[in-house]
């Protein structure tokens, strides 16, 4: 895909490629290219973080416009804590260190709902999500791995019911389904007949 947009980047300096070790690069036209791995391996592992203002900018997300015009949103410092410190309080998605955190959310979703800084403060573990494979792959990984939080928009909280009633299967280790607007009367009534004590829970 890059390939066809060479020469269309005027404000592109440098193109990095992250692959895993013995995997090539496919020919291109992308010119000379930078090995992630390898400007990694030239840097210290010690790093004198700077002082920074807690209402400095820490994160921008853009959205496309599909409740109204393009937007972007800048989040400080101060405000990424604070999301962390309410999405480990009981009342909103009860992070702690005993769950397994599976979102299905971006990060330009109001940086994943906050959940990986709130994996960083409370300390659970939390799988990749699976990049192919669509749904039946989201529902093998959970179960597989145990998660007990999954973190995704109320439609795709109604294809993993469905495909578990495909599948035969149960989520019953799903513990929390969290979602980024209150879930409609149809999505709650599956949740709790599909997830053990399920708590359907507003995404901040």
């Amino acid at each position: 895909m890059l390939d066809k947009l060479q020469g269309k980047l005027e404000t592109v300096e440098h193109t990095l490629v992250m692959a895993d070790e013995g995997e090539s690069v496919p020919d291109n036209g992308l010119g000379h290219l930078l090995d992630y791995e390898r400007l990694l391996a030239v840097e210290p592992e010690a790093y004198a973080f700077p002082e920074v203002d807690e209402r400095a900018a820490a994160a921008m997300c853009y959205t496309s416009g599909t409740t109204g015009n393009p937007k972007g949103v800048v989040y400080t410092h101060r405000s990424q804590f604070l999301h962390t410190m309410a999405a480990m309080q009981v009342g909103s998605m009860g992070i702690t260190e005993a769950d397994v955190i599976l979102p299905a959310v971006p990060m330009f979703h109001a940086n994943c709902w906050g959940l990986p800084y709130a994996a960083g403060m409370a300390g659970p573990s939390g799988p990749a999500r699976p990049l192919g494979g669509g749904r039946h792959a989201f529902v093998d990984m959970a179960e597989a791995e145990g998660a007990t939080v999954l973190g995704g928009v109320p439609t795709i909280g109604m294809n993993l019911l469905a495909t578990c009633a495909r599948l035969a299967a149960v989520c019953h280790l799903c513990a929390r389904c969290c979602a980024a607007a209150p879930p409609c009367r149809r999505a709650s009534c599956a949740a709790s007949t599909s997830w053990a004590s399920p708590s359907c829970t507003p995404g901040a």
